[in-house]
């Protein structure tokens, strides 16, 4: 079975690294084996212990520096993981060196872009709209929103159908899309919900939470399938 390497989140104050149950399950349900890799401040240490796995799962968490894409942090920007923003883009550009497929969910979704040259909404009360209500951290297995899939897209050829409901847990987002990155996903608002590689890489992101619904709604199981089967190539 290929083995898929687990960002975990990091507790500042506690200096503990978290994984949430739901990626290890989603992973193993998928048939794949979860290896978490921490944060480790050293890129060659990193690069060695992705090399002994098929895929990158990259999980939720606090927010990017917006540092890292030329912004000064705003009040409104939440916590900061200095580990991560220095580690994650370190094992995403090796993934891409090598091939190996990428699941970026949430914070996953927000440090791709980050590391291949985009931006992000600090806020999307504050920098975008507030119509829609997409931090509910109250409800991390039931239904926020629908959101549409664009035709054409792996996503669509992954999930298997052009609309679904989703939860949602965050209060940033795509803003500039990346170089080399399409949108493949949208919410009501027009927000980002998705993006992959454009020009077929194994790249696929999402700005929900699938590891938490995905045992009610299957179409979002198959995500986990994908990267488990692309790794197995």
């Amino acid at each position: 079975m290929p083995v898929i390497a687990v960002t975990p989140s990091w507790d500042n104050d506690t200096r503990r690294m978290v994984v949430n149950q739901d990626y290890i399950m989603a992973v193993l349900d998928a048939g794949g084996i979860p290896m978490v890799i921490p944060p480790m401040q050293d890129e060659a240490r990193l690069i060695e212990a992705l090399d002994r796995c098929d895929g990158l799962l990259l999980t939720g968490g606090d927010d990017v520096n917006p540092a890292c894409y030329g912004e000064e942090k705003l009040p409104c920007c939440g916590e900061l993981t200095p580990e991560r923003d220095f580690a994650e883009p370190v094992l995403i550009r090796r993934a891409i060196e090598k091939g190996m497929p990428i699941l970026g969910i949430c914070r996953g979704i927000e440090i791709v872009n980050v590391a291949l040259g985009g931006t992000l909404y600090q806020d999307i009360a504050l920098q975008y709209k507030d119509e829609l209500k997409h931090p509910c951290y109250d409800i991390p297995a039931s239904d926020a929103h629908g959101m549409r899939i664009l035709p054409d897209t792996l996503l669509r050829r992954v999930m298997g159908t052009d609309a679904c409901m989703v939860n949602s847990r965050h209060h940033q987002s795509v803003k500039a899309l990346a170089p080399g990155m399409i949108i493949n996903a949208v919410a009501p608002d027009g927000l980002t919900e998705g993006m992959e590689a454009a020009d077929g890489r194994p790249i696929l992101c999402v700005q929900w939470h699938p590891e938490s619904i995905q045992r009610r709604l299957p179409e979002h199981l198959r995500l986990f399938q994908w990267l488990v089967r692309e790794a197995s190539k």
